[in-house]
């Protein structure tokens, strides 16, 4: 990636501004890039008979361990003795499946990597992704000693691309982010950071801001963990009292997106499915080793019919011993919305082996985990997961965020609503509610809807504090 970084500023010291964004595109989301230009690649298709028995026996195997391990979960006292070796064994069988999968890209190198050139976006295609006025794209580039901001906004019915140097370095803004998001969720009185990060990511760009109300971040690096919505300019105003904010992997992505919502419309029958407030057994709690312990949320409950009264006929919710896994992936996609208000787990080491807490069904543990959304064909324009730190993953060169945003990506959802950190669930439940209200009933796009809902929350005194609202974040097709 360095390469990319240092041609994309040298072509900007020259003046090739256009270029150098085109630099910098090809630098972020390579493979969402082109599994959302060209599809995904069914492996079945390239995989021999044994290859095929082969994989299916290693995910059975997988999801018996999972269904065995939630049963000894559920039990008032489960044997640790059985339970250490029950997690050995799915970490072993973790890697088999895994080293299954490298063997086969190797044999069949086409399934690793779509071996396509992407064009480079053009003008025309950056001109749809800013509709009017009101809209600016920021698409950061951090360096080891220079950072740079485009600024992609419309004029005279056409984008226009502008880049500013930002005087801050990766190491510098790694640890400011770090110290922000420390002191956001211990609910600090103050805040320093959230001014600093402003002045030095925002403030160099505010005249080009000026009459914009909605902004599109495409982050680079630690970016993807800054809550932009809290951060504070010097009339001490939040970012979000000025602007609706959405994030995107990249332009690439992003027009791929819109179109891909375009083009879904026609194969969803219903509106919204959700699945909330699942029945975690007898005891209605989960204890995950080094994770804690995760009770039953009534409060979802009442989330998810209040969301569905909104949608009237046209909402399906699915409660305590019906809202499993199995029903979503076998509904999920007929429906245009897809909300689930549940515990999530945040997996440090492997993030797409982070999961939702559902209900245990027949043949499933319960643990919609993200490599299992990746491996679905969604239709739904948006994922809502109403859970802590869906919004996390690990930063990867060429990637960006990896995580539930991820795969919701790779399923073919063009935009999700996630958090990233851990959320309180009746102020949670409260900013759902809002969302779906202003974006269902208002008319507005999702952005500006999450815009209002926070809003509410920030203007309300018992949730007043960013560590109540600046959690959610909206990542993908933002209308």
């Amino acid at each position: 990636m360095a390469a990319y970084h240092k041609l994309a500023e040298c072509l900007l010291r020259c003046g090739q501004t256009e270029e150098a964004l085109q630099v910098a595109e090809k630098a972020k989301a390579r493979t969402l890039a082109e599994i959302m230009q060209t599809g995904k690649i069914d492996p079945k298709k390239r995989m021999t008979a044994e290859e095929r028995r082969r994989e299916e026996q290693l995910r059975e195997r997988l999801t018996r361990l999972g269904i065995f391990l939630r049963s000894l979960q559920s039990q008032p006292n489960p044997d640790q003795k059985r339970l250490k070796q029950l997690l050995a064994q799915i970490a072993e069988a973790r890697k088999a499946y895994e080293s299954f999968r490298r063997e086969l890209y190797l044999k069949h190198p086409d399934l690793a990597a779509l071996r396509v050139e992407l064009p480079p976006l053009s003008i025309a295609q950056l001109t749809q992704l800013v509709p009017d006025g009101r809209v600016a794209i920021l698409e950061f580039l951090l360096g080891d000693d220079h950072s740079f901001v485009f600024v992609i906004t419309r004029q005279n019915e056409r984008a226009t691309i502008t880049t500013h140097h930002l005087k801050v370095r990766r190491d510098d803004v790694t640890k400011l982010v770090k110290s922000f998001r420390e002191r956001l969720q211990n609910r600090a009185f103050r805040l320093p950071e959230a001014s600093t990060l402003y002045d030095l990511l925002i403030a160099p760009i505010e005249k080009a801001l000026s009459g914009k109300t909605i902004l599109c971040l495409v982050p680079d690096g630690v970016l993807w963990e800054v809550p932009f919505a809290a951060l504070k300019d010097k009339s001490g105003k939040f970012l979000v009292e000025r602007f609706a904010i959405a994030y995107a992997p990249s332009l690439t992505t992003l027009s791929a997106m819109q179109k891909v919502t375009r083009q879904r419309s026609e194969m969803r029958k219903g509106q919204l499915l959700a699945l909330a407030y699942p029945s975690f057994g007898a005891t209605r709690k989960i204890e995950l080793p080094l994770r804690g312990t995760f009770e039953e949320l009534p409060q979802t409950e009442r989330e998810a019919k209040a969301i569905a009264a909104l949608f009237g006929k046209n909402a399906q919710v699915y409660l305590r011993n019906q809202a499993t896994e199995e029903r979503f992936k076998e509904e999920a996609t007929r429906y245009r919305i897809l909300h689930i208000a549940t515990h999530a787990i945040f997996d440090a080491s492997n993030p797409l082996y982070s999961g939702l807490l559902l209900a245990r069904g027949k043949n499933e543990d319960g643990i919609l985990e993200a490599w299992e959304i990746a491996d679905m064909d969604l239709n739904a324009e948006l994922l809502v997961l109403s859970a802590c730190e869906t919004a996390r993953g690990v930063i990867k060169e060429g990637e960006g965020l990896v995580g539930f945003g991820w795969a919701i990506f790779v399923a073919g959802c063009p935009s999700s609503l996630l958090t990233q950190w851990q959320v309180a669930d009746k102020s949670t439940a409260e900013l759902m509610v809002a969302f779906y209200r202003y974006w269902r009933t208002k008319g507005l796009s999702k952005a500006e809807a999450l815009q209002q809902a926070q809003l509410n929350l920030l203007h309300g005194k018992p949730w007043a504090h960013p560590f109540f609202w600046s959690s959610f974040v909206l990542i993908g097709d933002w209308r």
